[in-house]
């Protein structure tokens, strides 16, 4: 198991302690699910960017609208 940060990276895994604080990137994000997820779906990187490349983004919009769906949940506690 790696337990070093990786100091290469811009934007590394959050601190447990600041996981539920917000994050400035998803300030766009507010409103409806429905009206979010259509933002999100819009999202999308060109052809010519290699395809494990745009795989990459596709899963983190996967992460980012089960995130939409969960964090109302998982805060109302």
């Amino acid at each position: 198991m790696v337990t070093e940060m990786a100091e290469d990276v811009e934007d590394p895994l959050k601190a447990l302690s600041e996981v539920y604080e917000p994050d400035s990137r998803q300030a766009h994000f507010v409103g409806h699910f429905a009206d979010n997820y259509a933002v999100l779906s819009r999202m999308a990187l060109h052809v010519q960017v290699p395809k494990n490349v745009r795989q990459l983004f596709e899963t983190a919009k996967n992460c980012v609208a089960i995130f939409m769906v969960c964090v109302p949940i998982s805060s109302s506690s």
